[in-house]
């Protein structure tokens, strides 16, 4: 038996109410999510634009403590050519889980160590070492107020070395307290 007109349009109109006060219908705005764990780099003064102009970032899996016998995947390299506006602007290096290098299965940046090369005077036939990121120490939770779940970075560590000191301690940075890795050049 068809229900009649008025009565199917009054149906919806309660349904429609009701979805009205349902969280589907609010937009979660997680401000700074994507970039959460992302690692900023910004290079100091005594470096040139020539130096800068071209960086190679080398990234290695880190071995597994519970299996040390492991066979690594070969590492892997990105070169990132760098535009007259984002040298003027001494635009940070940005690593993040997915960029420059794509996604490794579910692994995030504390799967991996780091080494960020340039160019000296802008020669392409040797790089030179400008930082160590040997270790980055992650940790957040997804909090959420029914509606919307947002995640929330608790702990971001770099442990780096510069490559004039890299036989010295290593440094260890709250990034959850600074902005960038500042990079300085012997």
């Amino acid at each position: 038996m068809a229900l009649p007109l008025i009565s199917r349009l009054a149906t919806l109109a309660s349904l429609g109410a009701l979805l009205a006060g349902c969280c589907a219908n609010n937009v979660c705005d997680c401000p700074n999510e994507a970039e959460a764990d992302a690692i900023r780099i910004v290079f100091g003064q005594k470096f040139l634009a020539t130096d800068l102009d071209t960086l190679l970032l080398v990234r290695y899996l880190r071995p597994d403590l519970k299996n040390p016998a492991a066979v690594l995947p070969k590492p892997e390299a990105v070169t990132l050519p760098r535009t007259a506006a984002q040298l003027a602007a001494n635009e940070a290096l940005l690593i993040n889980n997915t960029a420059p290098f794509g996604q490794f299965g579910s692994a995030r940046l504390d799967t991996f160590r780091y080494v960020v090369r340039y160019y000296p005077n802008g020669t392409r036939k040797a790089s030179q070492v400008a930082l160590f990121i040997d270790q980055i120490k992650l940790g957040g939770s997804f909090e959420g107020n029914g509606c919307c779940t947002c995640y929330t970075n608790s702990r971001k560590i770099a442990l780096t070395r510069l490559a004039a000191d890299s036989l010295k301690a290593v440094t260890y940075t709250d990034l959850r307290q600074v902005q960038a890795l500042i990079v300085t050049k012997p």
